[in-house]
């Protein structure tokens, strides 16, 4: 069984409302702290991360490039990280795809996070694998499960969690890639629409479903001091219970 982690990681300016670093400075202080429960937390399997750096064009004397190739062929808890250089296209949803069209050959199962979402729960990857083993669920989320505005399919907040590489290739052989925005844009609606509904919203048109895994509550454990969980009353009537296992953004 061969497990991969895939983390989009980006410099560039940030919406305010997932409590996101608002500088490279800050974006450093948060991945240094991503990076340090990849090599300290055992994730319950051998895992390698792939780091994809979303470079925006004109960025190419930005720190975080540095920072990030001192990383590359480093060890993390039970694998190595491994580096992605690409055009910024598609921001996270364009670095998932860029990965698993790298990627695809070596590797079992991915475990998609976007760079501020922060596993700290040890062992977690094979209770995500767990949920796969029902061959009707294409995708064992990490957050939360939306329905959205009415039309939209299911999909998984931030595209995070966990599918198996096989169904990726379904996903690939239907859409020609895994979904993302492909033009360049600051537009983070596009981005949204384009890639965070579409990335695991089209498992609606292989006939599978979007589970979480029951014993993990869906909501970061720092949910209160995010302005998006606190201004959507609705969200927090929706809590579930469940072990709390990542935060989401910088604590400030």
């Amino acid at each position: 069984m061969r497990c991969c982690k895939v983390i989009p990681v980006y410099f560039g300016e940030r919406r305010a409302l997932y409590n996101g670093p608002t500088n490279v400075e800050e974006v450093i202080k948060m991945l240094k702290i991503h990076i340090n429960f990849e090599r300290k937390k055992d994730p319950g399997v051998d895992m390698d991360v792939i780091l994809v750096h979303n470079i925006n064009e004109g960025d190419d004397e930005n720190p975080g490039i540095e920072f990030m190739r001192s990383l590359d062929g480093t060890p993390c808890s039970r694998g190595t990280f491994r580096l992605i250089e690409r055009d910024n296209v598609g921001a996270s949803f364009g670095g998932y795809n860029a990965a698993y069209q790298k990627y695809k050959e070596e590797y079992d199962y991915f475990f998609f996070v976007e760079d501020d979402t922060i596993v700290f729960e040890e062992e977690y990857y094979p209770k995500f694998i767990d949920v796969l083993e029902n061959n009707e669920v294409a995708f064992a989320a990490l957050g939360v499960i939306w329905s959205g505005e009415s039309g939209r399919p299911l999909h998984a907040q931030g595209g995070c969690g966990c599918a198996k590489t096989s169904t990726l290739d379904k996903v690939h052989r239907v859409h020609g890639s895994l979904p993302y925005y492909s033009e360049h844009t600051t537009n983070m609606r596009n981005h949204e629409l384009g890639g965070e509904v579409k990335f695991t919203g089209i498992f609606e048109k292989l006939n599978m479903r979007i589970e979480n895994v029951r014993e993990f509550n869906p909501y970061p454990i720092n949910w209160q001091d995010i302005q998006y969980y606190r201004a959507n009353h609705h969200v927090q009537r929706h809590l579930v219970n469940g072990r709390h296992i990542f935060s989401i953004g910088l604590n400030k």
